[in-house]
Parts: structure tokens; C-alpha cells; sequence
């Protein structure tokens, strides 16, 4: 299975995943799948896992847009979906939304 159609079951059915990102072991929850100048980006919240900039007890400064195609060994994982409040990017960045969480 595709990165994308991982992400995008991930987003239907309001799961986990785990994800490199590079170099960063990541646990996410994805948001927001589409295009953005024709390539594929997924917008998660981050919520647990390694990042460059380190993660913040502030939510709203956790989310991730990562392109799909950078992601390495993305797989499903057991836990409650964190909604984490609301992010701006779904609606100013993406040019074409696939899928979102409803």
C-alpha cells in the first residue's frame, strides 16, 4: 500500500500513524491530504516523536506539512486521534484538498 492510501485510510477512519521524516521518528495524526502546486502534501499534528524544532506544550505549534513522497516507513499505530484544535494551513495552503478529516 501507498504511502498515500495509508494516509488517507489513516484520515477516514481518524487513526495514528508512524512516520520518518527526516531522519525524525514521528507520531502524527494526519489532517489534511491534497496538492500544493501539483505535488502531495499531508498536513498532521504532530503529538509525540523527534522533530528538528523540538515540540512545543503549545498545540497549535505542532502541526506538520510534510510532502508525501518524503515520508519513509509510514504504518498505522493504536491510540486515541488528537484533533488538536484547528489549523489555518488546510485553507491558505493547499490548492486542491483529496481528503480531510470531517
Amino acid at each position: 500500500m501507498s504511502n498515500y492510501s495509508i494516509i488517507h485510510k489513516a484520515i477516514e477512519n481518524k487513526q495514528q500513524i508512524f512516520a520518518i521524516h527526516n531522519g525524525y521518528k514521528r507520531s502524527l495524526c494526519p489532517h489534511v491530504l491534497g496538492s500544493i502546486k501539483g505535488v502531495s502534501f499531508v498536513l498532521f499534528y504532530q503529538f509525540a516523536g523527534e522533530s528538528d524544532s523540538g515540540l512545543s506544550k503549545e498545540t497549535d505549534k505542532n502541526w506538520r506539512l510534510f510532502p508525501v513522497e518524503d515520508l519513509r516507513e509510514v504504518q498505522y499505530i493504536e491510540g486515541p486521534f488528537f484533533p488538536a484544535g484547528k489549523s489555518k494551513a488546510d485553507k491558505t495552503l493547499f490548492e486542491k484538498i483529496d481528503f480531510k478529516v470531517a
